[in-house]
């Protein structure tokens, strides 16, 4: 898998060859259901070797909504 973190999401997640999932996000929208843009900080990956852990803090921000 993938980590977009234009957009904050996992992308292309794969067991082996196959595509398992195309795409794991959590969109903030605006009233006329448009999507804010991200801003991605304090990215960690621990790699375990047969786990891993990713983190990291996500803002989204316009206008009136400022979403942490």
């Amino acid at each position: 898998m993938t980590f977009d973190v234009d957009n904050a999401m996992l992308r292309f997640v794969r067991v082996g060859w196959a595509e398992v999932l195309r795409g794991i996000t959590a969109p903030v929208r605006n009233q006329f259901w448009g999507t804010l843009g991200t801003e991605v900080t304090n990215l960690r990956l621990e790699n375990g070797g047969d786990y891993f852990t990713l983190h990291f803090d996500v803002t989204c921000r316009e206008h009136d909504i400022d979403f942490f």
